[in-house]
Formats: structure tokens, sequence, C-alpha cells
């Protein structure tokens, strides 16, 4: 009898979970060719940084890559909204760094993000630059967005901001310690 009410049990579980409708996409996100643009490297490209201290090196491209991602939902019946995500991912080995931006369409909070090593760093707009025009070791930009860190509280030596454009990428990483990593153009 125990055993009976067990699968009993069991069978009524599976149907109930099965009987569960999915939920339906309501809207999609697809990146605008404005948005896709804004980071401006393509797979396998170097780039080279310059230490404050005079350390030169490449910055190296290893993916570029799009994927669709969905909004959260508590319920499998839950309606959602997807958007599509493109990934671009920079790595040295000497020093070494792995620095991730993520640009996602603009209907989503925060659109364009980048992290160091899992730290992030925010920006809110791809359309409101810090600066029309910046002056970067002896070089001017133009349109110069910043990536401030989200968390500067904390004690250890770290990347407080990165400076950033649509045409040259990565103009400047500012460090906690005052160091900086400057954009050889």
């Amino acid at each position: 009898m125990k055993r009976l009410f067990y699968w009993v049990i069991v069978i009524f579980i599976l149907f109930s979970i099965a009987s569960c409708r999915k939920g339906k996409e309501i809207i999609r996100y697809v990146l605008t060719d404005e948005e896709r643009s804004f980071i401006p490297y393509e797979e396998s490209d170097s780039v080279f940084l310059q230490h404050s201290s005079g350390f030169i090196f490449p910055l190296k491209v290893i993916q570029k890559y799009t994927f669709w991602e969905t909004t959260e939902s508590h319920h499998r019946s839950d309606d959602y909204s997807s958007y599509e995500v493109q990934v671009v991912r920079l790595t040295s080995y000497e020093p070494e760094l792995l620095i991730v931006f993520r640009i996602v369409p603009e209907q989503i909070y925060y659109s364009f993000s980048a992290t160091i090593y899992n730290q992030p760093y925010q920006l809110s707009s791809i359309h409101q630059p810090a600066w029309d025009s910046l002056e970067i070791n002896n070089q001017f930009y133009e349109k110069v967005f910043v990536f401030t860190n989200s968390y500067p509280e904390t004690p250890e030596i770290k990347a407080d901001s990165i400076y950033f454009n649509k045409r040259n990428g990565i103009l400047k990483i500012s460090m906690t310690n005052d160091e900086a990593y400057y954009l050889i153009p």
C-alpha cells in the first residue's frame, strides 16, 4: 500500500510539472548597428598599452561573439524578453590582464559594461560621452567615455577607471595607486 501511495505521489508531481505551460517571448531586443560597432575590436586584433613606468605590452583580442539571453523569470509560465549580447575578451600575459567588454541593447539597464578579472565597471549610456575631447598622454581623443569602478572602497590595487572611445577602444586605465596604462596609437 505504501508503495502504491508513493507511485501515485510521484506521478502526480510529474503531471503537475508537465502541465505548467512554458512562458512565451513577448519582445526581442536586437543590437543596433551603432551598438554593434561601439567596441572597435575584432578577434585576433592586438592593441599596445604602455604602463606609466614605460613598460609596453600587447593586449590581444581572444574572442568576439554574440548570443541571446532572456530576462529573469521566477516561474516557468512567466512571459519573458530576449536580448542580444555582444562580448569582446582581451588578454595580456605580462602583466596578466583579462578585460571583458559586454554590450546589450539600450533598453536593458547598463547597456555597456566592462570587467577586469570579474571587477565590474559600468557605463550607463553609449550616447553621453564624459568628454567631447580629451588629451590623454599627449594625444587628443574625441567622445571619451569613462567606465567607473563599481566598488571603489576596497584596499587592493586595481583599476579605478577605464577611458574608452568608439574609434580606438581603450585609451587609458587608471589604477587606484595612481599608476596608469595608456594606449600607444
